[in-house]
């Protein structure tokens, strides 16, 4: 049996108009194929949701669905395999623009994005770092300046699709779309295209940027570099080159929480009941700690300034020791001794 059309689209049998449509969108927005190429289970929700608001998104279809069922409407689904997205959300075609490229390859076009994940070593961490990393990317042809022509002259208006790249067929509310045969979708169409890029105007690149890693990077933080990405058309900016950072582990016995370092302390009973004044590592030099005397085991002893940078120049973050008591498995007779002398007072 299939599944429940308000079910699929995730709202009640009372939902209106409305609530139906953006439902739908939400839906189509994270499930389209052309966002999710490849993903077979993805594309099953995106067919799903279109069947369901084809019917529910129609007020007349949406009666007969409430009386009889799917019956009530057999016959009227449609492949939504190539449902046009500009004609689904309407409004919401700028949101596309910057996902997608826009819905026509005729218009010039900024350049894509370029995610790469950089691995950064604890050392680098605590202290930051200049590295040089290669990207491959697009650059301008040389052999025609990035016009994708022998002449210069560029490319013309493609004739069989008026400079929109796309041949588009409609069928009642659905627009079914595919790239133009004649300019592959890019919208123009060059008379003499140059031997090095086919016309493409672009040629492939390993180019070396410099970045910086920031103390106290984070694993997961993201640094976006502005105009270090791809290259589009020539008339517009390159994208963006976003940095994923992935931070090695702190070393063994210490814990991170944003900028502050955790770690046990082991105490010995006596220098809990006592005090004492303790050596130990920190994150660069060591540190000297004084430990209260009467410490209990779990308190903890904050030293402030001694943990990690700040990524934005803020305060170094802390140190926080949990003072561990270390309780004596085995004891010689002096030893036995001495802790009976304690106990019998």
């Amino acid at each position: 049996m299939a599944e429940d059309f308000y079910t699929v689209l995730g709202v009640g049998r009372d939902a209106d108009a409305n609530a139906i449509k953006k439902a739908y969108r939400a839906l189509a927005l994270a499930n389209h194929p052309d966002k999710n190429p490849g993903n077979a289970e993805a594309e099953a929700r995106f067919r799903a949701a279109s069947q369901a608001y084809e019917v529910l998104g129609d007020s007349e279809k949406r009666g007969l669905y409430d009386r009889y069922g799917e019956a009530g409407v057999s016959g009227h689904s449609r492949d939504m395999h190539h449902v046009d997205l500009a004609e689904i959300f309407g409004s919401f075609s700028d949101i596309f623009e910057g996902m997608f490229g826009g819905f026509g390859g005729g218009g010039p076009r900024r350049g894509a994005d370029i995610r790469i994940r950089i691995p950064v070593t604890w050392e680098q961490v605590i202290s930051g770092a200049s590295r040089n990393v290669k990207i491959p990317r697009h650059t301008a042809c040389d052999g025609c300046a990035g016009c994708g022509s022998l002449s210069g002259a560029g490319p013309s208006v493609c004739g069989g699709c008026g400079g929109s790249g796309q041949r588009a067929a409609r069928q009642g509310f659905f627009v079914m779309s595919s790239p133009c045969p004649i300019c592959a979708g890019r919208g123009g169409v060059i008379a003499d295209p140059c031997g090095d890029c086919g016309g493409v105007g672009l040629r492939r690149e390993e180019a070396t940027v410099a970045i910086e890693i920031p103390a106290g990077v984070d694993h997961g933080m993201q640094l976006r570099m502005h105009g270090e990405g791809d290259l589009g058309d020539l008339q517009l900016p390159r994208g963006d080159l976003l940095l994923l950072f992935q931070t090695q582990d702190p070393p063994d016995g210490w814990e991170r929480d944003g900028n502050d370092l955790h770690r046990l302390l082991p105490l010995q009973l006596v220098d809990a009941v006592l005090g004492r004044k303790m050596t130990i590592p920190g994150i660069g030099d060591e540190l000297q700690v004084s430990v209260p005397a009467g410490s209990r085991d779990g308190d903890t002893i904050t030293i402030r300034g001694a943990g990690l940078p700040d990524v934005n120049g803020g305060r170094r973050g802390r140190i926080i020791l949990h003072a561990a008591l270390e309780v004596p498995r085995k004891l010689n007779r002096k030893q036995r001794k001495i802790w009976e002398q304690l106990r019998d007072g």
